[in-house]
C-alpha cells in the first residue's frame, strides 16, 4: 500500500496540458513551483501553448490571443479573482479556462467568510457563478457583439510535490508556506479543558466558528484539509486521520466531516477490517527545538539555510553555475548566468544513470559526510568516463573546494557538461552549501548549543535546582549577545537560539536582564538584509517584551499532553543531555505494535474508499455517543504519511526514516513492512521560524 505523490502530480497535469493548446497561459507563483518539481515551463509549451506568462494585474494577452488559460492553486476568490479579471479586462479573449487548486466547497465557505455581513444570497454553485461572469466580462471587452464567448472553471487538486527521487521523497504543499500555527492560551480555554482521552475518538472541530483565528488562516485550513481529503480519496481502503495540536485538530475534524457528508459512504464498516492507511497531522508549535537548531547532520537542512530561494519559488534553491563558464576570465563579473537548481528536468543527450541519487539521499535525511563521498566519486567517474581527465585524481581529505575544483574541470567541455548537468548542479549546490559563511556559523552555534544543553536539569522545572541552571544557561546566552560580532554570530541566529531552549522547555525565571540586552542588540544590529524585513526598528525599540512574551508560549506548547512534554533525554552510559525531538518520539510509539493507544493521539475517523458509512454519519452528528469507540492504532496501517503544519526539517526526516528501518527488522513488524511518508508545508530553517513566530505582526 502506497500513493504514489509524483504519479498523481503526474495525473493532475495530464488533465491539465490538453487546454493549454493555442492558449496564454497566466500561471501563478505556487502552481509554477509544483511545475517546476513536475518537468518545468517547456511542459506546458510543448504542449502547445503560445506564451506563459505570470498571473499578475500587470499582464494582458496579445491582439491575437483569442484564448487563455489561467492556473492557480488559490480559490478563485478575493486577490486570485481580482487578478483574473484584470487580465480578461485587458486582454480580447473569446475562451477562458480557470483552473484552481480549492473545490467548490472551499469556494462556498470562501464566498461565506468574506461576505459576513452581506444579506446578499450565497451562489449554490460557486463555479457556474464564476463561469457566467467570465463570459460577462468577455463579452464587454470582446469588439464583435456576435462572437460567441466560452468559460470554463476547473478543480484540480494542484497543492503538493514531490521533493525527492525514485526511493525517497518528502511531501511539501508550496500553497500553504505561509501556514503557521498559532498559540492558543489566551484565545481558547476550552483547547486547555477539553483535552481529550488519549486515542479516543473526538467530534470534529469546526474551523469557521474559530473566531480566534483570522479568516485568511480559516480559510487555509479548510483548502488544506481539501486537498489532503483529495490526496486520501486516491487511496483504496480504509483510512484513519489522527492528530496533535490545535490546528491539526482543526483540519483533521475537516476531513473527517467531508467523508460523513458524502452518500458514497453508506457500506458499513466491521471492526474486523484492516487500516490501509494512517494520515497523522501534527503542529510544528508542538516543537520548535528541532528547526531552530544548528546542530542538524542532515544535509538538506543546510543547504536550505545556507543556498537563497530560487526566485519565487519556497521549496528549491539557486546554485551558482559560473564554476562552469568558459573561457575564464578574471575580475570579470558575471551577469546574467543561468542558475541551477536541484529540481531535475529530462535534457536530450544527458545520461540519468546515478545523477538525480542527491535528491534521493536529501530526502531520506542523510548525513553530510556519506553524501560529499558519493558526490565526489559521482563526480571522478564521469570525468573519466568523458574524457575531461585521463586518472584519479591523488587521494586527499575531501573539501568543498576540492569538489569544486573538479567540477571547474569541465568547463570547456560542453558535450560533458550536457552528459553530466544535474550531477554537476547538484555538486555544485553541496559544495556552496558547506563552503558558504552561514555553514560555518552553524558548526559554531551547534557547539553552543551542545555545551548549553549539558546545563539542564532534568528535574521538575520548578526545583531549585533547575532554577539555578536555567539561569546560568540564560547567562551564557546574554555573553553570547553581547560578544555576537566577535564570534560571528547574527542576531537571527541568538534569537533562534532562545527559541530552541524555550521550547525544551526552561524554568520559569526573571529574563529582565536578558530582555535588556535582547533589545539593546536589535537596536545596535537591525538592518532590513539580516532580518529579512520581519522587524522594524520600531518594533525592535518598544516591542521586546512581545519576543519573551512569545517565548513563555513557545515554553507551555506542551503542558497539556501526558507525554512528549520534554524534548531532552540523560544518556546515563555517557551522563550528557541529548536532542530528542517530538516527531522521533512520537514516531517511536506510532510504530511500536505493543503500545495502543499512542498516548495524546486524537482520532478523527474517515473512512476513504472503505468507508466508515452509517457510524461516520452518526458520529458527526452525535459524537458525544459514539466516543467511547476505540480507532485503530495508527501502527497497523500498512501507509503511514506524517504530515507537520507549519513544516518539517531534514533531521527530523532522518530520524523517522531511522526510527521505522529498527522497527522493520522486528519479527512483529516483519510479515507486513510499513511504507511511511514524511511531510509538511514546507523545508524549515532556523531564520524561518524566527520570522514565522518572532515577527511582531504575529498574532
Amino acid at each position: 500500500m502506497s500513493v504514489d505523490v509524483q504519479k498523481l502530480n503526474d495525473d493532475l497535469w495530464d488533465v491539465i496540458l490538453p487546454q493549454v493548446k493555442n492558449s496564454a497561459v497566466f500561471i501563478d507563483d505556487n502552481a509554477a513551483e509544483c511545475l517546476h518539481w513536475n518537468g518545468g515551463v517547456m511542459k506546458l509549451i510543448n504542449a502547445g501553448a503560445v506564451a506563459v506568462k505570470e498571473f499578475s494585474p500587470l499582464e494582458s494577452g496579445l491582439p491575437n490571443q483569442t484564448k487563455a488559460v489561467f492556473l492557480t492553486c488559490s480559490p478563485l476568490v478575493g486577490r486570485a479573482r481580482t487578478t483574473m479579471d484584470a487580465v480578461i479586462k485587458a486582454s480580447n479573449f473569446s475562451s477562458c479556462v480557470a483552473v484552481t487548486g480549492g473545490g467548490k466547497k472551499v469556494h462556498a465557505m470562501a464566498y461565506s467568510l468574506l461576505d459576513e455581513g452581506n444579506s446578499a444570497p450565497l451562489p449554490q454553485d460557486p463555479f457556474y457563478t464564476i463561469e457566467a461572469e467570465m463570459r460577462d466580462l468577455m463579452m464587454a471587452e470582446n469588439r464583435d457583439p456576435e462572437k460567441v464567448v466560452e468559460a470554463k472553471v476547473i478543480f484540480l487538486p494542484l497543492f503538493a510535490i514531490n521533493f525527492g527521487g525514485e526511493k525517497n521523497h518528502i511531501l511539501l504543499t508550496p500553497p500553504f508556506v505561509g501556514l503557521f500555527p498559532t498559540f492558543q492560551f489566551e484565545s481558547s480555554k476550552s483547547y486547555k479543558s477539553g483535552k481529550p482521552h488519549p486515542g479516543k475518538k473526538k467530534q470534529p472541530h469546526a474551523i469557521l466558528d474559530d473566531v480566534s483565528l483570522t479568516k485568511d488562516i480559516r480559510l487555509s485550513l479548510v483548502h488544506l484539509a481539501d486537498s489532503l481529503h483529495c490526496l486520501l480519496n486516491k487511496i483504496s481502503g480504509r483510512t484513519e486521520v489522527y492528530s496533535l495540536g490545535h490546528f491539526s485538530n482543526l483540519i483533521a475534524g475537516e476531513i473527517s466531516r467531508r467523508k460523513a457528508e458524502s452518500w458514497s459512504n453508506l457500506t458499513v464498516q466491521s471492526g474486523d477490517v484492516s487500516l490501509d492507511a494512517s494520515l497523522i497531522l501534527v503542529d510544528r508549535t508542538l516543537d520548535l527545538a528541532t528547526p531552530c537548531s544548528h546542530g542538524s547532520s542532515a544535509l538538506l537542512d543546510r543547504i536550505m539555510a545556507a543556498l537563497p530561494h530560487l526566485p519565487g519559488h519556497t521549496t528549491d534553491v539557486a546554485v551558482d553555475m559560473t564554476a562552469l563558464r568558459h573561457p575564464k576570465k578574471s575580475g570579470v563579473n558575471v551577469v546574467g548566468y543561468p542558475l541551477g537548481c536541484l529540481a531535475t528536468v529530462s535534457v536530450p543527450g544527458e545520461k540519468t544513470g546515478g545523477q538525480g541519487e542527491l535528491l534521493d539521499l536529501l530526502a531520506s535525511g542523510r548525513r553530510q559526510k556519506e553524501i560529499i563521498l558519493g558526490l565526489h566519486r559521482q563526480i571522478v567517474s564521469a570525468a573519466i568516463s568523458s574524457k575531461v581527465r585521463s586518472t584519479p585524481p591523488k587521494a586527499e581529505r575531501i573539501t568543498p573546494k576540492v569538489i569544486e575544483a573538479l567540477i571547474e574541470e569541465f568547463a570547456g567541455h560542453p558535450n560533458a557538461v550536457q552528459s553530466y548537468g544535474t550531477l554537476l548542479q547538484h555538486s555544485l549546490c553541496v559544495s556552496q552549501a558547506l563552503a558558504h559563511p552561514i555553514s560555518q556559523m552553524f558548526d559554531y552555534m551547534s557547539g553552543a548549543e551542545k555545551v548549553l544543553l549539558q546545563n539542564l536539569s532534568l528535574e521538575d522545572g520548578k526545583s531549585p535546582s533547575a532554577v539555578e541552571k536555567t539561569k546560568e544557561i540564560l547567562n551564557q546566552v546574554e555573553m553570547m549577545i553581547c560578544s555576537r560580532h566577535d564570534r560571528g554570530f547574527t542576531m537571527n541566529a541568538l534569537l533562534a537560539l532562545l527559541v530552541h531552549l524555550f521550547a525544551l522547555p526552561l524554568a520559569t525565571v526573571d529574563y529582565s536582564s536578558l530582555k535588556n540586552s535582547v533589545q539593546t542588540a536589535l537596536e545596535e544590529d537591525f538592518n532590513e538584509e539580516e532580518l529579512g524585513g520581519e522587524f522594524s526598528v520600531n518594533d525592535a525599540s518598544v516591542d521586546v517584551s512581545h519576543i519573551f512574551r512569545v517565548l513563555e508560549y513557545v515554553s507551555k506548547a506542551r503542558e497539556n499532553l501526558r507525554k512528549y512534554r520534554t524534548l531532552y533525554s540523560q544518556e546515563y552510559s555517557q551522563r550528557t543531555v541529548t536532542l530528542r525531538p517530538f516527531l522521533a518520539q512520537l514516531m517511536v510509539d506510532v510504530l511500536n505494535p505493543s503500545l495502543t493507544p499512542v498516548p495524546d493521539l486524537v482520532c478523527m475517523t474517515t473512512g476513504v474508499g472503505h468507508s466508515a458509512g452509517i457510524t461516520g454519519l452518526l458520529r458527526s452528528s452525535f459524537g458525544h455517543l459514539m466516543s467511547a469507540a476505540w480507532p485503530n492504532p495508527p501502527g497497523e496501517a500498512k501507509l503511514v504519511i506524517v504530515f507537520v503544519i507549519g513544516g518539517i526539517t531534514g533531521e527530523e526526516v532522518r530520524l523517522i526514516r531511522e526510527t521505522l528501518w529498527s522497527v522493520k527488522d522486528k519479527t512483529a513488524l516483519a510479515a507486513a513492512p510499513k511504507t511511511v511518508i514524511v511531510g509538511g508545508t514546507q523545508i524549515l530553517s532556523p531564520d524561518d521560524v524566527v520570522k514565522s513566530l518572532l515577527a511582531a505582526n504575529w498574532q
